[in-house]
């Protein structure tokens, strides 16, 4: 099923490029204050804009290199632990309507996947960056929401930019610019 919405997605996303006056597409990418980097595609079919939003995070809190051969449940006995956490990477369908001329309302909601991390030191120093190095596995995610406010700039083409402000659950608030054609 997720195969055939995101073929669908692509379909609609393209066809917006061969001068259908009634569907459009677009992304908008932004900065929230939590550290997430949300990048948003939408195809928009009529006033409505259908979306797929991603957040990807900043602030892993990762250090070192990253090393994929060595197990989550099985240590070096030379290695040390530093520190351990986790963070997440949303992702998210949305969907707005325009309320006023030029102003769009919006929200979505979507899953958030969790990656649990340790940093870990070698004495030796001869993994990672002088001894330096992580190690990070999947864990349990969470459902995450978005609502947003977008503004698109007036213009005299087919083409436009926006403007959205948004808050989530897990990016917090932000701003994002985009392009729509």
């Amino acid at each position: 099923m997720k195969k055939l919405d995101m073929v669908i997605f692509f379909f609609l996303f393209f066809l917006s490029g061969y001068g259908q006056n009634k569907v459009h597409s677009g992304f908008d990418v932004g900065y929230s204050h939590e550290g997430f980097v949300p990048i948003t595609l939408y195809v928009g079919l009529g006033s409505t804009q259908y979306g797929l939003t991603v957040g990807v995070p900043t602030k892993t809190g990762t250090k070192g290199a990253y090393h994929p051969v060595i197990n989550w449940t099985d240590f070096p006995e030379d290695a040390d632990v530093v520190s351990e956490g986790e963070y997440y990477l949303p992702l998210m369908l949305n969907l707005s309507r325009p309320v006023h001329d030029n102003i769009y309302l919006g929200g979505g909601i979507g899953y958030a996947f969790k990656t649990s991390y340790r940093n870990l030191y070698d004495n030796s120093g001869t993994l990672g960056d002088y001894g330096h190095y992580h190690i990070k596995a999947p864990d349990k995610g969470k459902i995450d929401y978005i609502m947003f406010i977008s503004y698109v700039l007036p213009s005299l083409d087919s083409s436009h930019h926006n403007i959205k402000l948004f808050y989530s659950g897990l990016m917090g608030f932000g701003a994002s610019f985009g392009f729509a054609f």
